[in-house]
């Protein structure tokens, strides 16, 4: 007998909710601006995006910039 492995695909409302806590919850010396800038960037290049509605936590992350600008 195996170990069933179940899939897990994160959510468009996890993901709103990480956008959220970026540059609050960690040690890194990036501001939230600068991890903000970085998490759109990356999200140009990133392919799958499983259940996670792209142009809406694309579009959330920029709204949050916009704010802090």
């Amino acid at each position: 007998m195996g170990i069933e492995k179940k899939e897990i695909a994160h959510t468009t409302d996890q993901e709103l909710k990480f956008i959220d806590k970026l540059g609050f919850f960690s040690e890194c010396e990036l501001t939230r601006k600068q991890l903000l800038i970085n998490y759109i960037a990356a999200a140009e290049k990133r392919t799958d995006w499983g259940g996670i509605v792209r142009d809406m936590v694309v579009g959330y992350a920029h709204g949050c910039l916009a704010k802090l600008v």
